[in-house]
C-alpha cells in the first residue's frame, strides 16, 4: 500500500505517505534503512530496541516516536508480539523525539488504521496524527484571530442574550461600532430593528419549548428574559398568529 494523505497542524500542511508499515498488524523491520522522508512509528507493546544511525534506543511500549530524514534505522530483534504502524512525512523533524500513548487513545488509533482503510476515509487518520504533530513539537504555534464575520457576532448575541435585559447599546460595545453603524448591521443580518429581532428570538425559543417540553407558559415567560407575563404573553400570541 502507497497512499498519500495531507495533514494539517495550525496553518500548515504537511504530506503523510502510508506504507507497508500501515496500518497496524506488521511488527517492525529489523533491516536497515533510511528514507527521504521522517518517519512517524505508533508502537505498542512490549519495549524493544531502535538504532539509529549511531544510537541505541530504548522504546517502551505504547508511544509514538519520529525519526529525522535521513537516518539509518532498524528495530533491534523486534518482537512478534509487537503491534506497529508507520508512515513518511514531509514534517521537519530535526531529531529523534518520543512521547508514551495512553493505551485508550492508542487502541482507538490502531482501530481506526483498519477502518480507514477499508472505508477510504482517513480524516480520523489525519486529525489523529495532527495531534501527534503538535505534541511531539510543542514549539508549534496556531494563532487565533478574533471574530469578523459580522453575520455570526449579530446573530450570536441574540442567541445568547434573549434571556437577558440587553439594549442596542450592549451588542454595539461587543462589536466596538456605534449604535447607529450597529443597528444598521442589526437590519442587515436579521432585517429587523433591534427590539424585534430580540423578541423574535425570544418567541421562537418560547414557542420550540412550549411545543417539546410540559412547562407551563408562566415559566416559559421567565426562562426567555420576560418579568411580566402579559407582556410575554402579547408578544407570544401575535408572534404565533404571524406564523399561521
Amino acid at each position: 500500500m502507497k497512499n498519500e494523505l495531507n495533514v494539517t497542524v495550525g496553518e500548515q500542511s504537511f504530506k503523510c505517505i502510508l506504507m507497508e508499515g500501515f496500518p497496524s498488524g506488521v511488527f517492525p523491520t529489523a533491516r536497515l534503512h533510511r528514507h527521504g522522508y521522517a518517519e512517524l512509528h505508533v508502537l505498542r507493546g512490549p519495549k524493544t530496541l531502535l538504532e539509529m544511525d549511531d544510537r541505541l534506543i530504548p522504546l517502551e511500549g505504547n508511544c509514538v516516536f519520529a525519526l529525522p530524514a535521513g537516518c539509518m534505522h532498524r528495530f533491534r530483534d523486534p518482537h512478534p508480539d509487537v503491534c506497529h504502524s508507520a508512515f513518511l512525512t514531509s514534517f521537519p523533524f530535526e531529531d529523534f523525539c518520543s512521547m508514551s500513548l495512553s493505551e485508550p487513545l492508542l487502541s482507538d488509533f490502531l482501530a481506526e488504521t483498519v477502518r480507514a482503510t477499508e472505508s477510504g476515509n482517513y480524516a480520523k487518520i489525519a486529525a489523529f496524527i495532527s495531534l501527534f504533530f503538535a505534541q511531539l513539537q510543542p514549539a508549534l504555534r496556531a494563532e487565533a484571530r478574533p471574530v469578523t464575520d459580522l453575520n455570526f457576532l449579530v446573530n450570536n448575541f441574540f442567541n445568547l442574550n434573549y434571556d437577558k435585559e440587553k439594549s442596542l447599546a450592549d451588542l454595539a460595545g461587543e462589536l466596538h461600532f456605534s449604535e447607529k453603524q450597529t443597528a444598521r448591521l442589526v437590519q442587515k443580518y436579521t432585517g429587523q430593528s433591534f427590539k424585534q429581532a430580540m423578541v423574535n428570538y425570544r418567541m421562537s425559543v418560547a414557542k420550540y419549548l412550549e411545543e417539546k417540553t410540559d412547562l407551563p407558559l408562566t415559566q416559559i415567560a421567565l426562562l426567555v428574559g420576560y418579568r411580566s407575563y402579559n407582556g410575554f404573553w402579547k408578544a407570544y400570541k401575535a408572534y404565533t398568529e404571524e406564523e399561521k
